[in-house]
């Protein structure tokens, strides 16, 4: 039994670390209403129409309406309640509460309209109210669709250029017997895998969660002598180095021993998205890190460690003092025994 418990404690215990992860880093796992701190409707109005924001009428009008037996008023009470509440803990779970909506919006909504000051409410059967709310979802989700333009994003640009620049590295290397793996910010590591054929240190599954932490450790080390354990560890030839801000801030509350490079201080919100983000830095640890060095600096010299192969000609556009970085540099890494070779 003490053996169960031990490895009962150490499963709890990997999975609180993967949700730390998925939730901070992984869109489709954070909250419904809340982004980088901030409370924030716009994805569940998105999701659901203005008409969530009655939810909670429309939960007690299911619980009186008549349409259902007294069982199936409450068994859709409880399913709804806990499918949304789901959907606020992570937002990829929302889709159960999406198929019950419908349900809430009409059954609870024919209830509270009938008893409405209205002078047409005799007329808002079960059937009418029915035909609105399919009217009501089909047009909201119209209307989100994504339009359609003929230019890519900067992102979108720089994220081409890369996956041009890596597929030169399918069977790339002075030796066959040298380290091969690609070091890259997780989210980059399926295509990675599929442009260039070559391992990753980190990508996006959450059994790959120490090669996550590792490339995390990896980009915040202050110096060769830090960074060079995992390099040796993981096998890396290949460095490629993103100017993230955001990346400071996520990496604290991945990874809670590590320093406070950066919180988020202020979020500004589109229609149902966030637009940007204002974060309080601490400079001084940040410019003591790999990425920082690497990746925010207008400009970059080979080290002995790391040769620069590849600078991204699209450039992103960085908070003051900073300026201007160029979207991602690739670098050759080179250990200490093929540096004496």
């Amino acid at each position: 039994m003490p053996a169960c418990g031990a490895a009962f404690r150490a499963e709890l215990a990997s999975f609180e670390a993967a949700n730390r992860w998925v939730q901070t880093m992984v869109s489709e796992y954070r909250p419904l209403l809340h982004a980088h701190g901030h409370w924030y409707l716009g994805e569940a109005l998105e999701r659901f129409t203005p008409a969530v924001l009655v939810l909670p009428l429309l939960l007690l009008a299911l619980l009186r309406a008549p349409l259902l037996g007294l069982g199936g008023r409450a068994a859709l009470f409880v399913l709804a309640s806990g499918t949304f509440a789901l959907g606020c803990y992570e937002v990829k779970l929302a889709h159960f509460f999406q198929i019950l909506w419908p349900l809430v919006l009409v059954i609870g909504g024919e209830w509270l309209l009938q008893r409405l000051p209205l002078p047409a409410r005799g007329a808002c059967t079960p059937s009418k109210v029915g035909a609105a709310v399919a009217l009501l979802l089909v047009a909201w989700s119209a209307w989100h669709l994504p339009r359609g333009t003929t230019q890519l994003s900067a992102a979108q640009l720089a994220q081409r250029e890369l996956m041009d620049f890596v597929r030169e590295l399918r069977g790339n290397g002075p030796d066959p017997k040298l380290p091969a793996a690609v070091l890259a910010p997780w989210s980059l590591g399926a295509p990675l895998l599929y442009e260039a054929r070559k391992p990753v240190v980190a990508s996006g599954y959450h059994r790959n969660l120490e090669g996550i932490h590792d490339g995390i450790r990896a980009f915040l080390a202050t110096d060769g002598a830090a960074i060079e354990p995992i390099l040796r560890k993981r096998n890396v030839r290949w460095l490629i180095v993103q100017p993230k801000l955001d990346f400071f801030a996520e990496a604290s509350a991945v990874l809670p021993e590590l320093p406070r490079y950066a919180s988020v201080r202020d979020v500004r919100f589109g229609p149902g998205r966030v637009r940007s983000t204002d974060f309080d830095l601490d400079w001084d640890l940040l410019e003591r890190t790999i990425l920082f060095q690497l990746g925010f600096a207008p400009q970059v010299r080979s080290t002995a460690q790391a040769r620069l192969v590849y600078e991204s000609r699209s450039q992103l556009a960085m908070p003051p003092p900073l300026g201007v970085a160029p979207a991602f540099r690739v670098f050759e890494v080179r250990l200490t025994e093929e540096r004496g070779r």
